[in-house]
């Protein structure tokens, strides 16, 4: 998977929506992608965010990740799918691998969308985070944060700069 930048877009999402969640965070997101990859190895039971119900009801940070994780999934399909663009194909074939990647990657990834591939994006974040136990109104603030992130070039020159 893409682990880190799924993080990064998390903590900028988590850091708007609620920051007191930013302290527990890197431990939140750990256990997230520790029974992720179990869960897509079929060894967990966990629900849609890789936790059990308990946790996902009382925190924002899991369903935060899945959104995340199921719009870059999305992201990176869809363009794949649309496109014989050289540069792409290799990006598409870069996540498949599980290579190292970076967030300018993906940034200029989603600015290669239409408005409706971006829209599609869009409801598809929502949904997930609706599946993790969002409400309706923060699962669209979850998505519209998440698009705004993606779209932004130089989200990830300032984050680094504030650290």
């Amino acid at each position: 998977m893409f682990d880190p930048v799924v993080s990064d877009l998390a903590r900028d999402v988590v850091g708007e929506l609620v920051p007191p969640e930013l302290p527990v965070f890197d431990a939140v997101s750990g256990a997230y992608f520790k029974s992720s990859t179990a869960t897509r190895k079929g060894k967990s039971k966990a629900g849609p965010t890789g936790f059990g119900l308990a946790e996902t009801a009382t925190m924002l940070t899991p369903a935060v990740l899945f959104a995340a994780t199921t719009l870059l999934n999305a992201l990176i399909d869809s363009l794949a799918e649309r496109t014989s663009n050289a540069f792409v194909r290799r990006l598409s074939g870069v996540f498949r691998r599980r290579r190292p990647h970076s967030r300018e990657e993906i940034n200029r990834a989603f600015r290669a969308l239409t408005p409706a591939q971006e829209s599609a994006l869009r409801e598809i974040a929502i949904t997930s985070a609706q599946e993790a136990h969002a409400d309706p109104a923060m699962s669209e603030r979850i998505a519209d944060l998440l698009i705004a992130n993606l779209r932004s070039v130089h989200a990830d020159e300032n984050r680094h700069e504030q650290r």
